[in-house]
């Protein structure tokens, strides 16, 4: 394969800092989002200024310490970023993505023989860093300083929590000297290159969500207006590059649009993968990540009929992505449509299990043959998300309250946590008490068997919580739910979705299933 030339690779540029911080804007729309400073000054040994560097540059930042602390660049809302094309933590790849600022050291000031320390976070401690020897950076003159975020994905940090989740980004850059530092920062930007237009960046805040109750049609007749990007295709034959050109047949997967024999249809989609070795994909699209949360007791639902399968014997599979590498998983449905047209209905309950992120759907179906050695073609209509259930029609499940409810025991995996019920304070009553020993373990509610909870998908797991006593200091709480022998689970920390620290007084939390804890098999918890 021929690498593209240079001037047809997609480039997006997202400045952090430049004469002042934020807002973060995005490619080819009007949406912003505010940035701000955090600063751990650690005791007051860090201070943190913006000072007027004087000529072209303008306002900088200023850096000055006597020994540890950091500042980083966030989003005021503390809104989770989506960073896609550059690559993840499981992924060993190398993306073109990168921080890129510009660094002035001064040298009498600044340790020889320490280190600036650049990090990317999901929420401390969940977080990735690469660091800069002093050494080997320019001394009293400004010099330009590029990380990958590959690098910074690939070497979490050392503070009990996982390495940084670029789909949930909360601190786009932190700046944290190791010994004593003078420095000076300017034109910090995020950037990414992609042979694709668009597969790179990232992702704007998502549109309001669709009206709840109603379907949300991703085509019928034509492609509704949420899905702005449209109707796109990639194979392999074209380095998984999208295209929108629906009949160049170079490309492995065409279609178009046609008028039905059956007049009550009026338009719909007819779509052919060639024969040949290259494998494709073929799907509706949007440019952001649309939040569909309120679907989640409901179902992808489409009509398809194929005339002919062929040598195809495994039919067909559907997708549901989340800004790509974020995605359902694929979910085979076989020969559907074998010869007459037939709906298809796709629990999204089934599509969570998969490890789908309602919060930030971007495709609105993805379709494409099993199998693909041999030429197919199918047709599609009534492409559509139905809701489930009116709201609050589905009963909580109760785990405990004043007791271990019906169902359920208390449980620990491991034998280094002790557990009981004892009395709290009027409001409270009973309640649960765990005990932590040295080793490590998992302890909580256990099911006498598996219950589907996919009626509550677009509800909450809510609980009070306190410390009785303190864990060691760098300890963190996680919470962590799993399918019928933890052959599915979710593990995040206790104070995401901006939950509260824990502490000596009662507090309340509260994760969304279908967005906080995406990914849980709902029907076998």
């Amino acid at each position: 394969m021929t690498p593209p030339l240079p001037e047809n690779v997609y480039r997006a540029v997202y400045d952090l800092y430049v004469d002042a911080v934020g807002p973060l804007r995005f490619p080819n729309t009007e949406e912003a989002v505010p940035l701000d400073f955090g600063v751990y000054d650690a005791g007051g040994a860090l201070v943190l200024s913006q000072v007027d560097a004087g000529g072209d540059r303008g306002m900088v930042i200023d850096v000055n310490t006597s020994g540890g602390g950091n500042f980083s660049i966030f989003p005021t809302s503390l809104a989770r970023q989506t960073l896609f094309g550059m690559g993840s933590a499981p992924d060993p790849g190398n993306y073109a993505g990168e921080l890129q600022f510009d660094l002035y050291v001064f040298g009498d000031d600044t340790d020889p023989q320490s280190s600036l320390q650049v990090k990317i976070d999901s929420g401390f401690p969940d977080l990735g860093f690469v660091d800069l020897p002093v050494s080997t950076l320019a001394k009293d003159e400004w010099a330009t300083v590029t990380v990958q975020i590959s690098d910074i994905a690939h070497n979490p940090g050392h503070f009990g929590g996982g390495p940084v989740d670029l789909g949930r980004v909360l601190s786009l850059f932190v700046l944290e000297p190791t010994s004593f530092a003078h420095v000076r920062l300017d034109n910090i930007r995020i950037i990414c290159g992609h042979v694709g237009q668009g597969d790179c960046g990232i992702a704007p805040p998502a549109p309001p969500p669709p009206p709840a109750g109603e379907p949300q049609p991703v085509y019928i007749d034509a492609v509704d207006p949420l899905w702005d990007v449209g109707i796109n295709a990639a194979d392999s034959g074209s380095g998984w590059a999208n295209y929108a050109d629906p009949a160049n047949p170079d490309n492995k997967v065409q279609w178009r649009e046609v008028t039905a024999d059956e007049p009550e249809r009026g338009q719909i989609l007819e779509v052919s993968f060639s024969a040949g070795e290259a494998f494709g994909v073929w799907f509706i699209q949007s440019s952001m990540g649309v939040d569909l949360s309120a679907f989640a007791p409901g179902a992808v639902s489409f009509d398809i009929k194929v005339d002919d399968y062929g040598a195809n014997e495994d039919g067909m599979t559907m997708k549901i992505d989340c800004i790509f590498p974020c995605t359902s998983g694929d979910q085979r449905i076989g020969k559907v449509g074998d010869g007459a047209w037939e709906t298809v209905q796709i629990p999204v309950a089934q599509l969570l299990g998969g490890g789908l992120n309602l919060t930030t759907v971007n495709t609105g179906i993805v379709v494409f043959p099993t199998a693909q050695s041999s030429a197919l073609t199918f047709q599609l209509d009534n492409v559509q998300w139905l809701p489930g259930g009116a709201p609050g029609s589905a009963g909580a499940v109760v785990l405990y309250d004043e007791a271990v409810a019906d169902g359920w025991f208390l449980w620990d995996c491991c034998g280094a946590a002790t557990f009981g019920e004892v009395m709290d304070d009027a409001d409270h009553g009973n309640v649960v008490e765990l005990a932590f020993g040295a080793g490590g373990t998992v302890t909580g509610f256990q099911a006498v068997e598996g219950v589907d909870i996919s009626a509550l998908a677009s509800g909450t797991l809510e609980f009070d919580f306190k410390e009785v006593s303190p864990p060691p200091s760098g300890s963190v709480w996680r919470l962590k739910l799993e399918s019928s022998n933890a052959a599915i689970f979710v593990e995040v920390l206790l104070t995401a979705a901006g939950n509260p620290e824990p502490g000596t007084d009662w507090q309340h939390y509260r994760f969304t299933l279908s967005g906080d804890l995406a990914g849980l098999d709902l029907s076998d918890v």
